[in-house]
């Protein structure tokens, strides 16, 4: 893998937890939307689902992952039960790099 969750989880737990929230995402490019984020692109090397939420990726016949899974999962950001990590800084690509408190990193 070389996506890491890194020790400061404690953001990722607390929305795992939550029965409110369905998908946890990072922007590929940063728009800073926390929450009903329908027009971020999902990030695709890092992305936490319900599985109860998915949807058929299969019937979204696109050339980009990211912009194949943020089809697919529309229906968790339209709802508003998505959470997007913040300061992931993905420029200028989208690659999970992230300050020092966000819990996931791009390790190559």
């Amino acid at each position: 893998p070389d996506v890491l969750i890194l020790d400061n989880d404690a953001v990722l737990i607390q929305h795992v937890l939550n029965p409110e929230v369905d998908g946890i995402f990072a922007d590929c490019f940063d728009k800073k939307c926390e929450k009903h984020c329908t027009a971020s692109v999902i990030n695709t090397d890092f992305l936490a689902v319900r599985v109860s939420a998915l949807t058929d990726f299969s019937k979204f016949k696109i050339w980009n992952a990211d912009i194949q899974a943020t089809h697919a999962l529309k229906n968790i950001t339209a709802a508003g039960r998505d959470r997007f990590l913040q300061g992931t800084r993905m420029y200028p690509q989208c690659r999970v790099r992230g300050r020092g408190d966000v819990p996931v990193l791009h390790s190559h």
